[in-house]
């Protein structure tokens, strides 16, 4: 029994990583293609203070991100589940003490090179943590193109286009490795190029 099922990642070699909850606690299960329970993967070396109660989980270049959105804070390990680094991405963001309780992410992913993207809606600004630690950021709300709403979900595509979705506007905004605008598709309704309220997001970056 997995309990409740929170999240999943595919490795390279096609196993399963998925994130639950059973009696309040995270468990991470390692499955094969078939999604077939193969044994836990137990989160090892964690340094004393930094807590573990990860909602969303990226596998990118041999290693697994969790995320957990509501404290912004990211855990990563290996395959096998020792620790790599625990991430405060609102320290990075250098969010005040008294706005750290009203900041929440939404969208979370990581690219090919390592850096991790986030949406915080309530900022209407995306981020992206590069591997050297360096944080840079884009947004402005607004309801002409290219500028944000109620922001969700995020993914970036292999040449680096950053892809965001907007519950508010309804459309899927695209913008440049450099975080220009570059379009946007959909619209609130019920046609075949319409969206209603879009969410999350995901793309094959083979």
């Amino acid at each position: 029994d997995l309990g409740e099922i929170i999240d999943g990642a595919v490795d390279e070699a096609g196993d399963i990583l998925l994130l639950s909850y059973k009696a309040g606690r995270p468990l991470v299960t390692r499955c094969s293609f078939r999604g077939v329970p193969v044994g836990p993967v137990e989160i090892t070396g964690l340094p004393e203070g930094v807590s573990f109660r990860p909602n969303r989980v990226v596998f990118r270049g041999g290693l697994l991100y969790f995320a957990s959105l509501g404290a912004a804070d990211v855990v990563v390990t290996d395959t096998t589940g020792a620790f790599r680094e625990y991430i405060d991405l609102l320290g990075a963001m250098e969010v005040s003490d008294n706005r750290r309780g009203d900041v929440a992410l939404f969208g979370f992913t990581v690219d090919e090179a390592g850096s991790i993207y986030v949406t915080v809606p309530v900022l209407f600004r995306v981020y992206k943590r590069s591997p050297d630690k360096t944080m840079t950021s884009f947004g402005r709300s607004g309801s002409a193109a290219g500028r944000f709403g109620v922001i969700a979900g995020i993914a970036v595509d292999r040449q680096g286009r950053v892809i965001v979705a907007d519950k508010l506007k309804s459309v899927v905004m695209v913008f440049d490795k450099d975080f220009t605008y570059l379009s946007e598709f959909g619209y609130r309704g019920a046609r075949p190029e319409n969206l209603v309220v879009p969410d999350d997001l995901a793309i094959d970056t083979r």
